[in-house]
């Protein structure tokens, strides 16, 4: 099976699960309670509180996607998991494929151009892929970026 499609069938497995916990056409209210816990809320009511990964950001006005080691203030911890990831690019080595080098390039950079949806939704699904994300989201924040945050260990969860 090549990589694109793993990498699609990883998403749906995900997804699936997630499913079951959020409603994923919902748009969450998220408050970061440190560096390792997010808590995510619907009107005032609790849903979840998980640990989390600040993957990056992309500026819509400059169309630029930024790893989260590229700004300042992000714990060491998110940072060793982001190298993590990152280590990952000779996965997408040898492939040729114009959606595989960009992979390539998108895990050997921390800064690059972006000014294809169809690439944002790409990133979504690679770090999905190569984490242990349960579902990745992308929130504004009030700089008019989107943000990419990863859920990974649900601490809690309400009903």
């Amino acid at each position: 099976m090549n990589i694109l499609k793993k990498i699609e069938n990883n998403k749906k497995n995900k997804n699936k699960e997630i499913n079951k916990i959020l409603n994923t056409n919902k748009s969450y209210t998220i408050t970061f309670n440190n560096d390792e816990l997010i808590l995510l809320d619907d009107n005032n009511k609790k849903i979840i509180v998980s640990e989390y990964i600040f993957f990056g950001i992309h500026q819509n006005d400059k169309k630029y996607w930024v790893w989260s080691n590229s700004i300042p203030g992000v714990s060491k911890k998110q940072l060793k998991y982001l190298k993590d990831i990152k280590n990952k690019s000779y996965i997408f080595e040898e492939d040729n494929h114009d959606n595989i080098q960009f992979i390539y390039q998108f895990l050997n950079t921390d800064i690059l151009e972006v000014d294809d949806k169809y690439k944002l939704d790409l990133i979504n699904d690679v770090l999905l892929y190569l984490s242990d994300a349960k579902i990745i989201l992308n929130p504004i924040n009030k700089y008019g970026n989107i943000q990419y945050i990863g859920i990974t260990k649900i601490k809690e969860k309400y009903n």
